[in-house]
């Protein structure tokens, strides 16, 4: 066990009953990645991130000072309620797109003080989200994560509303900017009239490149990592931190 209100970010022990699902605070997670009928209960907590993923996670942010995090898409409530479980992150704050269940709510509960999610909120609409971290983060945002929509227009839209917010030195997380690149065809049919994602992680390095605020990019097989070396305003857009020459050609969306 450990204490709340530390410094720096600290996670429990899971117990894990079978492959794919574990035990912590109190709460049973179901780790199914395959299954999105699936969902959340008074029983099982349905959590779209496999084993990998949550141990990347405690080695990217267990013991650095990490006290709040807002994740852009929470589907079923997994990851926001793992959080909060499985770590003494001061504050969560989780926008989704979906409707809240009274499971998610009732799990949600247990943590009144450091959880808040927010449903029936696009990733990309400024107003609401702005509205959501002007009443949640009175400091900076030491870690966001985007698990949201997966396009590109909706993932660049959310990357230049809260960068801003972020603190400088702080980390922005991208999930599954790859998908257009799996060997399983499937899940590019399923965004067959969409931009890859994988065209902004490109940005995303373009930027790092020009001397940016953006002070790393660092690109894995299922997230790219952007560290913020400076602060920027409200209406930063990411088009005006890639700086190209004159007679370079570069095409966007």
């Amino acid at each position: 066990m450990f204490g709340f209100g530390k410094q720096t970010l600290e996670f429990k022990k899971l117990n894990f009953t079978q492959e794919g699902v574990f035990k912590v605070d109190g709460l049973t997670f179901n780790m199914t990645l395959s299954d999105y009928q699936r969902v959340t209960d008074e029983r099982e907590i349905v959590l779209l991130k496999h084993k990998l993923m949550l141990d990347a996670y405690r080695e990217m942010f267990g013991g650095t000072q990490v006290r709040n995090i807002l994740e852009f898409g929470t589907w079923e409530g997994g990851s926001p309620l793992y959080f909060a479980a499985a770590s003494n992150v001061e504050k969560f704050v989780g926008i989704d797109l979906r409707d809240m269940s009274s499971a998610i709510a009732g799990h949600a509960s247990k943590y009144p003080d450091r959880l808040r999610l927010y449903y029936n909120t696009s990733q990309s609409d400024a107003a609401a989200v702005n509205a959501i971290l002007d009443r949640e983060f009175d400091r900076p945002i030491d870690l966001v994560i985007d698990d949201a929509s997966h396009m590109y227009e909706h993932t660049k839209k959310a990357f230049e509303i809260a960068f801003p917010r972020l603190r400088v030195g702080g980390t922005y997380i991208i999930e599954d900017w790859n998908w257009a690149h799996y060997e399983d065809r499937h899940v590019d049919d399923q965004f067959s009239d969409q931009p890859a994602l994988s065209n902004l992680a490109l940005e995303l390095v373009l930027a790092a490149g020009s001397y940016s605020a953006i002070k790393s990019v660092e690109v894995c097989n299922w997230h790219v990592k952007v560290i913020k070396g400076a602060e920027v305003p409200p209406d930063f857009r990411l088009d005006d931190i890639i700086r190209m020459g004159e007679r370079r050609k570069y095409t966007h969306y």
